[in-house]
């Protein structure tokens, strides 16, 4: 079992941790609350967007613009989105393990990785595996111009045709208690074509279809992966502040189960100093007849449990030192042992009866045994029931 000094140690390093952990909690909280926000926000803005953008594009046409080409897919970038730290329970290896798979798959002859945070970017060099492109500060704080690069990038490789698709691999935030890992294609663009049975409504637009996808295309790519990024970034915060809300209580587990190991190491501590202070005293009232070396006085005055003998001049007993009254009175034979408690002046000493004193009178003998009370240890005391100065009342 660990000493006591350990497990206080260990309690204390535990209490902190969990304060640490609390602290964390309070933070990440704060910022779920603002970034829960603006993925709330920017969904129905994105829903919209994206279904009015399909439907256009069906009506137009898929060679209208170089972001709505569809090509086999063969060679495809995937753009990996995780955090740059950890503490986040699985935020971190539930979409890493995904982007294995599918790297590892066969869905795809070739695939480029566009790596964004930190933790995807080192797990990813740790098996060799170069990536084409890497943000590793974009998630330390999501903006729009971190978003437009990275947009930017993607179309420019797709309108040059250095890729047949784009998807993005990221934990979508759905709930505090619940991050989705999503697999989305983020070009070509979907078109979605109109259905037969609805009568086509022949739209005027202005400028031309050319020009308006021209401009809106572009911007609709950076929208989806800022909202993308805000997605990822809430599920981040929303996976720390679950870890560390379980840290803090299994931290209040242990510290609980650490301080009644240490209740029980020091009642087991404070048990076998009180059998060592009173194992050797089993016999002491028959040690200190037997060895009647000491100084002998008489009782002078009996108050309860206080008792004033007086000895010759020059032999007052030191403070503690044990007193053996044994005389015989009308109630029959005395044995009682005192301890020396204050001295009196006039060679008096006033002691504090370990033992009743019904019987004691004035003028008993009361030796001074020149030492303190003692009382017996060892094997044999073990289990048993005794006195303060070690005479077992057990009846064993």
């Amino acid at each position: 079992m660990p000493s006591q000094q350990d497990l206080r140690r260990r309690i204390r390093s535990v209490r902190s941790t969990q304060q640490l952990t609390r602290a964390m909690k309070m933070v990440y909280t704060a910022k779920l609350r603002r970034s829960q926000a603006s993925v709330l926000d920017a969904r129905p803005y994105a829903a919209a967007l994206d279904g009015v953008l399909r439907s256009l594009a069906g009506r137009i046409g898929a060679g209208r613009h170089p972001l709505l080409v569809e090509r086999p897919e063969e060679s495809v970038t995937l753009v990996v989105v995780a955090g740059d730290k950890g503490l986040c329970g699985a935020f971190n290896s539930n979409v890493l393990r995904e982007a294995a798979a599918l790297l590892g798959g066969g869905r795809w002859k070739k695939v480029d990785l566009v790596l964004v945070g930190r933790r995807g970017i080192d797990f990813f060099r740790r098996r060799g595996l170069a990536a084409k492109a890497a943000y590793p500060e974009l998630m330390k704080g999501v903006t729009v111009e971190g978003a437009h690069e990275v947009a930017h990038m993607l179309a420019g490789h797709f309108e040059k045709a250095e890729t047949d698709a784009v998807y993005l691999l990221y934990n979508r935030f759905r709930s505090i208690m619940r991050q989705e890992v999503t697999l989305e294609r983020l070009l070509p663009i979907e078109r979605t074509q109109p259905v037969a049975s609805v009568a086509a409504v022949d739209y005027t637009l202005e400028p031309s279809p050319q020009a308006l996808l021209a401009a809106i295309l572009p911007r609709y790519v950076e929208f989806q992966v800022l909202r993308a990024l805000l997605d990822s970034q809430a599920a981040e915060h929303a996976a720390r502040m679950t870890a560390m809300d379980s840290a803090s209580k299994n931290a209040g587990e242990m510290i609980d189960r650490l301080t009644l190991t240490y209740n029980r190491a020091r009642q087991a501590s404070i048990t076998k100093e009180l059998i060592e202070i009173s194992g050797a005293g089993r016999e002491v009232g028959h040690d200190m007849a037997a060895n009647p070396q000491g100084v002998e006085g008489r009782v002078v005055q009996v108050i309860g449990p206080a008792v004033d003998v007086e000895f010759p001049e020059g032999h007052l007993p030191s403070i503690h030192n044990a007193v053996l009254v044994n005389d015989t009175s009308e109630m029959g034979k005395i044995e009682v042992v005192l301890e020396v408690a204050q001295h009196m002046g006039e060679n008096r000493v006033r002691c504090i009866a370990m033992e009743a004193t019904d019987g004691m009178v004035r003028g008993m003998k009361a030796l001074d045994t020149g030492g303190p009370i003692t009382v017996p240890v060892g094997r044999e005391t073990l289990g048993r029931v005794l006195s303060v100065i070690g005479r077992p009342v057990d009846e064993k």
